[in-house]
């Protein structure tokens, strides 16, 4: 990866999708050392910004001025990461040098804010919300208390992962959530639904981020420090669609992490043991759990003790959403995840920066589909 960028990111901007976009873009396309026309490929993710901020659109805000090819990937977060994936075939083929990669969000600003996407799904208005499924954080309330039953699942566990978060975000200037948070301030945060109080769900908010892909012999002339991309995994849980009945969901306590992060290590030649930063999609504290699990950085059934002994903070053995993620510094579906991995392995993450990283795992999720990516410093 060659540049990054990154629009305003705040609880309600009221700017359209597009306009953020755009300016992600012209800054990831400035850090690359590019022009606007440059860019031959277009890669976002699909049930989301390829429709509210279409590559054709997008390309003609920024002056693109040149045919390109336009693709879209997978769900939510799995969609981001997967755009490296894709990135990396097109460029391998030989008819394509660098990839404009991209994800904004205007949740915040929405009439009908988290409720707009993706619990609007037919399958769920029609059959779960009338007998009280609704809405993202009962869905993962569910996983939290599936765990709990085969596994255990203490309070501090819950609350270690929002206080890791917040804390990354204290120490990001542009992150949604900037509320200092203790394990005690946790416990008086108000309860949303189950094991959740406010804390473990997600921010919603507006803004967007952007990266690009360059060929390999591109990428070393550029004016910032290439970031590898060493392996990349994806997968879909079995038996269900992005249309499926959350309630019939045949595993609550796995996810098709499982199987893409061993996938992308195996594509790296590397394993968990060899990650010194993780960023990992944490719609709500439980899915860090169970992603830190089947990604393979601790057994199953072990990760509330693993994210309660510390793990997750910045000297901790595992520093993880250094950024605030998903819980604090905003909801981009893991693309700001993406690009604070990049940061981090450019050793430019200002005061956050994790001595040392070179090797990043990312991880991307979108029941029912999952990415996951291994980069590497240069």
């Amino acid at each position: 990866m060659t540049g990054v960028g990154r629009s305003a990111q705040g609880r309600a901007l009221g700017r359209s999708v597009v306009s953020l976009v755009v300016d992600a873009a012209r800054e990831a396309i400035a850090d690359a050392g590019l022009a606007v026309d440059d860019v031959d490929a277009m890669v976002v993710e699909s049930s989301y910004v390829s429709k509210v901020a279409p590559q054709d659109e997008v390309a003609a805000e920024l002056g693109h001025g040149r045919s390109f090819l336009s693709l879209a990937t997978g769900i939510g977060g799995a969609g981001v990461v997967s755009t490296l994936a894709a990135a990396e075939l097109l460029i391998a083929t030989g008819r394509h040098r660098h990839v404009l990669c991209y994800f904004g969000s205007g949740f915040g600003s929405s009439t009908g804010g988290p409720y707009d996407f993706p619990v609007g799904l037919d399958a769920k208005r029609n059959y779960e919300a009338p007998h009280g499924w609704f809405g993202q954080p009962l869905y993962f309330a569910a996983m939290a208390e599936r765990y709990a039953v085969e596994f255990g699942l203490a309070p501090e566990a819950l609350a270690a992962v929002a206080v890791a978060a917040r804390e990354g975000a204290l120490r990001t200037d542009d992150a949604v959530l900037r509320r200092p948070l203790t394990l005690d301030s946790y416990r008086d945060e108000p309860q949303i639904v189950g094991r959740f109080r406010r804390a473990d769900c997600s921010v919603i908010s507006d803004g967007a981020f952007a990266w690009v892909v360059s060929a390999a012999d591109r990428a070393a002339d550029g004016p910032q420090p290439a970031v590898s991309i060493l392996g990349c995994g994806q997968a879909s849980e079995p038996g269900m669609s992005s249309s499926t009945y959350w309630t019939q969901r045949r595993r609550f306590t796995t996810t098709p992490c499982r199987e893409s992060a061993a996938q992308a290590f195996a594509a790296a030649g590397l394993t968990p043991a060899d990650v010194d930063v993780a960023q990992i999609y944490d719609c709500f504290s439980i899915s860090t759990i169970l992603q830190l699990e089947d990604a393979g950085f601790c057994a199953k059934g072990e990760g509330a003790d693993f994210v309660a002994s510390g793990s997750l903070g910045l000297t901790g053995s595992l520093p993880t959403n250094t950024h605030g993620g998903l819980l604090a510094h905003s909801f981009t579906v893991g693309a700001g995840h993406l690009v604070e991995a990049v940061l981090q392995l450019r050793g430019q993450a200002t005061g956050r920066q994790v001595e040392g990283a070179e090797i990043a795992y990312l991880a991307g999720l979108g029941l029912p589909e999952h990415a996951s990516a291994v980069l590497g410093r240069p």
